[in-house]
């Protein structure tokens, strides 16, 4: 009987810290996808080409890509902006908790606040 629960903490704590280590890693891919995706952006302009529902940040706002007509009546792919309130910009930042990041309006120093939190975890 002492086996058996000797052989469950000790797996018990192998997983906890075999959880521990995958949401490290995951948390510091997210911030390098944080980090190259802001950089990405920088070179947007709302006449870079999009597919409908991909989101960005241009020139400090939020963007999203939907379909419309132009005036030659053609459907065409077009950025949507959405400005941040004053002081804020579109930003991106890793996610803590899943792979991913999102992208929302904040301040720079939040955002590499939450880059660094993502690093050290």
């Amino acid at each position: 009987m002492k086996f058996f629960v000797t052989l469950a903490l000790v797996l018990s704590c192998s997983i906890s810290i075999f959880a521990q280590d995958e949401l490290k890693t995951i948390r510091n891919e997210n911030a390098d996808k944080a980090v190259a995706l802001f950089e990405q952006f920088k070179t947007f302009t709302v006449n870079t080409p999009c597919q409908p529902n991909d989101q960005a940040c241009i020139d400090s706002s939020f963007a999203k890509c939907f379909t419309t007509l132009n005036d030659a009546g053609e459907l065409v792919n077009v950025w949507s902006l959405d400005k941040c309130n004053a002081g804020l910009s579109c930003v991106v930042l890793p996610l803590v908790n899943s792979r991913g990041v999102s992208l929302v309006c904040a301040t720079e120093q939040e955002r590499l606040d939450r880059i660094a939190q993502a690093r050290a975890a």
